[in-house]
């Protein structure tokens, strides 16, 4: 459940004034990835975001001692009570649609390597640190780190303020997956990153109104009369099963009861389903 930031920034005569306040939001994700080599990782995915936006919050603003020589006042006067920026209603609903591109950091294969560097310093001919370099190269390791990043576009699909029109926008994502496989085609992940977003409020103008007038809509008590930039940024934590598509069939030959790959007519099957080791050793067959 990501905690969300957000910062608005109001521009007036005194510069640009920041809001701030807090949010959470429910994430939902499916995509489709490819893996080349084991290594980088493409794909693209939809999401959705559902959740709360909170009202946002000014600080106050004194007088800077530049500012003041300039009117010929004394610095450090409040020029800015804090406000806040109250939405029409909390809940939204936000639509995602990105690509991926990720790097394998650790997984099996490292780790083989890792095995085979730590133990190359030992004499072939040392039978005890050769049978224990392979017996740990014989195990079945399923922990596996990604590093992903995210790019894409942000929509609105609820409006939070009929006031104003949220325009569509680019996001960016930094995520970093933990993974633990529970056989060859699945496994469980765990992804935590921040995303960032900047969007643009457009005031929602009368049609009859010609251009340059400003629409008699009012946020905090004031016309909005100009666009006003929205920073958007997640902190993500998301927990999901991915499904590798298996390249053979499960075999269904009455009287086959073996559990590991094997060849009918010339023909490769599984034995198992795709929650199991396909070719499980002893102590494996569960």
């Amino acid at each position: 459940m990501p905690n969300t930031s957000q910062t608005f920034l109001a521009d007036t005569t005194l510069g640009t004034v920041p809001f701030s306040g807090r949010g959470r939001a429910i994430p939902i994700n499916a995509g489709l990835r490819v893996d080349f080599f084991n290594m980088l990782i493409l794909g693209a995915g939809y999401g959705r975001n559902v959740g709360r936006i909170g009202s946002l919050s000014s600080s106050p603003v004194f007088m800077s001692e530049e500012l003041a020589d300039g009117f010929g006042v004394d610095p450090g006067i409040l020029i800015h009570d804090p406000h806040q920026f109250v939405f029409e209603q909390e809940e939204f609903v936000m639509d995602k649609i990105y690509g991926t591109v990720g790097l394998v950091l650790w997984d099996a294969n490292r780790r083989a390597s890792f095995i085979n560097r730590r133990y190359r310093k030992y004499d072939p001919n040392n039978y005890m640190m050769q049978s224990t370099r392979n017996q740990l190269l014989r195990q079945w390791y399923p922990f596996k780190v990604v590093t992903e990043a995210e790019i894409g576009t942000i929509t609105f699909r609820q409006p939070i303020d009929s006031r104003f029109i949220v325009q569509e926008t680019n996001f960016f994502a930094l995520h970093l997956r933990f993974e633990y496989l529970l056989g060859e085609y699945f496994r469980l992940f765990l992804k935590g990153g921040a995303e960032f977003s900047n969007l643009q409020f457009e005031p929602r103008r009368e049609p009859f109104l010609p251009p340059g007038i400003p629409s008699p809509n009012q946020v905090g008590g004031d016309p909005l009369v100009e666009p006003q930039d929205f920073r958007q940024r997640f902190l993500t934590a998301q927990i999901g099963l991915a499904i590798n598509l298996p390249g053979s069939k499960r075999c269904k030959t009455p009287g086959c009861g073996v559990k590991m790959r094997h060849l009918h007519d010339g023909v490769e099957y599984r034995g198992s389903s795709i929650f199991n080791l396909q070719n499980r050793r002893i102590g494996q067959h569960f």
